[in-house]
């Protein structure tokens, strides 16, 4: 089991991903485990796509992870520029999604 722990002597919000890669690319993939920190209430996104020659590509799918408090439940990817919105991707493509959370942190 993983274990991702998110250091708020760093900062108190950030992202978990910044992915940035070719859309033929698989990502990252986060299966089982737990996301954690100490001090953190709601304020980290689980991820934001990394705009890179024009587009934003990046894929981040995280499932059947235990999530602390620190992550935001209910708006956890960030949108790093309104150049750049938010792509979800469609049925068989997501781009950015969650599934099978648990935890604090887990989208309602």
């Amino acid at each position: 089991t993983c274990e991702i722990e998110y250091l708020t002597n760093r900062t108190t919000t950030g992202t978990i991903t910044a992915p940035s890669h070719p859309s033929a690319d698989q990502g990252f993939l986060f299966s089982g485990g737990s996301f954690t920190a100490t001090g953190a209430s709601n304020s980290v996104y689980l991820g934001r796509q990394w705009p890179q020659h024009g587009s934003s590509t990046g894929q981040t799918i995280i499932r059947q992870v235990n999530m602390g408090g620190h992550i935001r439940s209910t708006a956890p990817w960030l949108q790093w520029s309104s150049a750049y919105p938010i792509d979800y991707g469609a049925s068989g493509n997501w781009r950015l999604a969650e599934y099978d959370n648990t935890g604090a942190g887990a989208a309602p």
